[in-house]
């Protein structure tokens, strides 16, 4: 009897899957193609008779067999899948820490100014001192939002650079600051800014435009 073409071994077995779509296990099975022509078999599948009820409990057997082979695959996989993304994870930080040449953290492109103490008796030039100081922060903190990249840090390092009276004045507040790092809705104060507001009702009370020009009057009177 010569060999059924691959053709005729697919078109056969897909004819029996299509009678066992109950057991869908062997189902896949038989479809990818069986070597004899299944047609006696499909008759005994769909006649109830005592020898196709065996005959499915039979596939009954079978089919659980595979769902169990199929389980245990899908958890094996699953463990070895956990292992190499454990080793992946575990080499990447080896070659991190071995490597010299890692990324480091960007250099800073400003230069820290001045303390503001707050402590010059003289209010006009009190403020003028205040309204630089305040506008160098600002600039460091902008500049070098690549080292300020949060508003805790922009705040910390206003802090940073005051002195004297105008530390001390907010000391409890800036203590708080620390303490409640990862509480942001516990802060004096929300953004940098809204130090600059506090700080602008103690040290820059005075009209400087209208100062300047009271000054140079008086200057031309002499």
């Amino acid at each position: 009897m010569p060999q059924p073409s691959n053709q005729q071994q697919v078109q056969w077995g897909k004819a029996l899957a299509g009678k066992c779509q109950q057991f869908p296990r062997i189902a896949s099975c038989l479809s990818t193609g069986i070597t004899t022509d299944p047609e006696d078999l499909i008759q005994l599948i769909s006649t109830p008779k005592p020898e196709s009820v065996a005959l499915r409990a039979a596939f009954d057997v079978i089919e659980t067999y595979l769902s169990h082979l199929e389980y245990e695959h899908q958890r094996d996989h699953q463990d070895l899948q956990d292992q190499l993304n454990k080793a992946t994870a575990a080499l990447a930080k080896a070659v991190v820490n071995a490597n010299p040449d890692r990324e480091k953290p960007g250099r800073r492109l400003t230069t820290d100014p001045d303390r503001f103490s707050g402590e010059e008796k003289d209010i006009a030039k009190r403020q003028v001192n205040f309204v630089n100081w305040r506008s160098q922060v600002g600039r460091v903190v902008q500049t070098d939002d690549h080292i300020y990249t949060t508003e805790f840090a922009k705040l910390q390092y206003a802090a940073g650079r005051l002195t004297g009276e105008a530390y001390w004045l907010f000391q409890d507040r800036f203590d708080k600051l620390t303490e409640k790092k990862d509480q942001p809705q516990e802060w004096p104060w929300k953004t940098v800014s809204d130090l600059f507001a506090e700080l602008n009702g103690l040290y820059a009370t005075m009209d400087l435009g209208k100062f300047r020009r009271v000054s140079i009057y008086r200057h031309d009177c002499r």
